[in-house]
């Protein structure tokens, strides 16, 4: 039977001869990267809202594969080591970046732009 496994009782990862069979392949409705960027968003706004984007019902509903799964952590990881091992202007401009993202790409735009010149301005202010 051809369709979503996970709607047909069969387990999200595949039925029981461990055969995902999706009738479809996600390479014909985006991009791999694409995809990747919307369960990343996706992830964030789960955690925002105390949700765990790694239990049962997150990834049936969004139809995340194993191997999504993995890529999403291993992703999210990545991210957080980056914050960490960024210096303190940078994971400010992160944090703040962060917090005006939902207002839309012009806010980010121009929040971004404003603290670049903030920052400019204290580095200018220190080297007198």
């Amino acid at each position: 039977m051809r369709g979503l496994p996970h709607l047909q009782g069969e387990g999200i990862w595949g039925n029981q001869e461990g055969i995902v069979d999706r009738g479809f392949e996600r390479k014909d409705i985006m991009s791999k990267k694409d995809r990747m960027d919307g369960l990343l968003k996706k992830a964030a706004t789960a955690l925002e809202n105390g949700v765990d984007p790694f239990n049962h019902e997150f990834l049936v509903e969004n139809e995340v594969t194993a191997d999504e799964c993995f890529t999403l952590s291993e992703k999210m990881a990545i991210i957080i080591k980056g914050f960490l091992g960024a210096d303190r202007d940078d994971q400010i401009m992160l944090l703040s970046v962060g917090a005006v993202y939902d207002e839309g790409p012009d806010m980010v735009k121009v929040f971004r732009s404003s603290l670049k010149v903030n920052q400019a301005t204290k580095r200018l202010k220190a080297m007198r």
